[in-house]
């Protein structure tokens, strides 16, 4: 593995941004910023249409939503469907959701074990009681002795009409993968891909894995007519086209996977295939999140690696392209005024410039609804849309960058409770207090891992890159931090694609490895762009990194070196550059030159000119 070092000297050494940029303040929308927008636009009133709906004609007219809309018995939350996976112990898991259309006191959920035939009950408890015909329901389950098994769990009450049943529930590790576009980016797009496709068509590996991916749901605060934001919607059926998975809990299964064989080399041949089409239907990780699935994958590959048996683990995915950290943390939160802006005012509301996404709505529709499930832990790649309201840290004016901060902390700094600093420290707080309110369920202090900005992604802003990163690791520069203790990074400043330029030309790398396969649009095994380098296509990295670090703050595995080389200091003359890194970070890597960008293919922001794809050289740590 090589990771080109990012030097954030930005004072001294400077990033030139693209002509004509406009580097402060709310800026006008790039061409994708609104082609996204206008790509997810519908989701505002297909919220409002699937999950606001009509008040329920079960409860008098009042402004309860029931669950599904027009449905009377006792059902599952959302995030519970057959094939599930629960979190194992110590933990203990958590299950919950609705009664409708009667009154009971009393929920009992039937816990069968299939490969034994054992039964155990256990009394639910209810939560929330809103009128004679509607209530919420939990039931914290024992903890599991370990992952895996085959069980069915169905909820009934005395005074329901019907039982709920699902069925293939198992144990594991359950991991929250959460952001925006760069989390989204679906193993379509992921140049490594068909090595994953492959080593389960013909080793059958990673059965190990399933996935959840929730479906965009932008609710206010008290939701849409009254929405509950406390239970999860029921996922529609099966569907694996648009990046959005449905079906609930999906099984990983690359179907029959058309052109499976075919490679770059020039002694085959690759046929077009239709997209989409039958033979991709069942591919149920084509259209689930690269970065996501390869953290799994990694951690899976370390058990093979160490003849251990693999672990099992859940992804269930939250995300959203396009959006800004604020719309993922609750408003409550944000009105206390916990964060102040980059100038020390108060956050204003022009500061979020999707106009169809309210402050707090996503973690209102796409969080809040299942943070009474327990975890092992999250997963955070996100920042491109906020790196906008940073100060311009590369000013020539020493006035101005006096006056509106710049240097380090353009972004915002933890020591002062300003900027994207404080409000990704404030994030992973938030979320850590409400996924543990129930005792021994999710802990408190869960790992929390975060990718920072790959190169090539700034939206315009490159020159505010480096204080950006610095930003999301707790204004340190790496993490853990004192500001977000059990927290790790994946760098990914050097993780830019490898094949943008103008034109965004293809590249073809016969060798395999990171860079994958070719990338001419329409032909198997292609892999085309999606929006351009703003989502670079080199996933599996990313992934790697991720699952390293997990394997030292999730699962105490003190060997790894679980981060890239830590900058302590750099010294700039007429002669060059010095620069001294902290040895007892490094651990056995070695820091190495790289060779120019035509060899190397590694690519950061230091490398290119903004978003301009003019490439150079770069360092390197092996």
């Amino acid at each position: 593995m090589s990771v080109l070092l990012h030097v954030l000297c930005a004072v001294a050494i400077g990033n030139t941004a693209a002509p004509g940029a406009n580097t402060r303040g709310a800026a006008p929308l790039s061409a994708s910023e609104a082609w996204e927008q206008d790509y997810h636009i519908h989701t505002d009133i297909h919220s409002r249409e699937q999950y606001g709906g009509n008040p329920s004609k079960y409860d008098g007219g009042n402004t309860e939503k029931p669950f599904p809309n027009s449905t009377a018995g006792i059902f599952f939350s959302g995030g519970f469907t057959d094939h599930a996976i629960l979190q194992q112990g110590p933990a203990q898991a958590v299950i919950y959701g609705v009664i409708i259309g009667a009154r009971s006191d009393d929920v009992m959920v039937t816990m069968v074990d299939e490969s034994t035939g054992t039964r155990q009950n256990v009394a639910g408890k209810l939560m929330f009681i809103g009128s004679s015909t509607y209530a919420t329901w939990r039931a914290v389950l024992p903890a599991s002795k370990g992952q895996g098994g085959d069980y069915t769990f169905t909820v009934s009450c005395s005074a329901c009409n019907a039982s709920s049943t699902i069925r293939d529930v198992t144990y594991g590790d359950v991991w929250v993968c959460s952001g925006q576009s760069n989390m989204w980016l679906p193993m379509h797009f992921d140049t490594s891909r068909n090595e994953t496709y492959d080593a389960m068509l013909n080793d059958n590996k990673y059965t190990n894995i399933r996935m959840h991916t929730v479906q965009r749901n932008n609710q206010p605060d008290g939701g849409y007519h009254g929405f509950d934001l406390n239970i999860a919607p029921p996922p529609p059926p099966y569907n694996n086209y648009g990046g959005y998975p449905t079906g609930g809990w999906l099984l990983a299964d690359v179907g029959t996977y058309g052109n499976a064989t075919c490679r770059t080399h020039a002694d085959k041949h690759c046929t077009p295939y239709p997209q989409p089409d039958d033979t991709w239907y069942n591919n149920t990780i084509d259209q689930f999140s690269a970065a996501c699935w390869h953290f799994a994958q990694e951690l899976t590959e370390e058990a093979y690696r160490t003849n251990k048996t693999p672990p099992v683990i859940g992804l269930f995915a939250s995300y959203w392209g396009g959006t800004m950290v604020e719309h993922w943390i609750p408003n409550a939160t944000l009105q206390a005024r916990t964060c102040k802006n980059n100038s020390g005012g108060a956050y204003a509301p022009w500061q979020n410039k999707r106009w169809d996404i309210d402050s707090g709505a996503l973690f209102n529709g796409m969080i809040r609804p299942y943070v009474n499930m327990t975890i092992r832990g999250a997963l955070w790649w996100q920042g491109e849309n906020n790196v906008f309201q940073c100060h311009d840290a590369n000013s020539k004016d020493q006035s101005t960058r006096e006056r509106l901060g710049g240097g380090p902390d353009a972004c915002g700094s933890v020591n002062d409770g300003t900027g994207y600093a404080c409000m990704m420290a404030t994030l992973v707080k938030t979320w850590r207090s409400a996924w543990s309110v129930v005792p021994n369920t999710t802990p408190a202090d869960f790992p929390f891992g975060i990718v920072t900005l790959a190169g090539g992604t700034s939206e315009g802003f490159g020159q505010n890159m480096g204080a950006f990163r610095l930003a999301q690791t707790g204004s340190q520069g790496y993490l853990p931090a004192p500001a977000m203790p059990n927290t790790f990074a994946a760098q990914a400043y050097d993780a830019g694609d490898p094949c943008s330029g103008a034109g965004e030309q293809c590249c073809r790398n016969d060798n395999g490895g990171e860079q994958g396969w070719a990338c001419a649009a329409g032909v198997a095994p292609s892999t085309g762009f999606f929006m351009g380098s703003i989502h670079p296509r080199v996933k599996q990295i990313v992934g790697k990194r991720l699952a390293i670090a997990a394997r030292r703050f999730a699962y105490n595995d003190t060997s790894v070196v679980y981060t890239g080389p830590v900058l302590e200091s750099c010294n700039v003359s007429d002669k060059g550059v010095i620069l001294k890194f902290r040895d007892q970070l490094l651990g056995n890597d070695v820091v190495s030159v790289l060779e120019p960008y035509e060899t190397s293919m590694a690519l950061t922001d230091a490398t290119g000119v903004a978003l301009e794809d003019i490439w150079v050289t770069g360092l390197a740590w092996r």
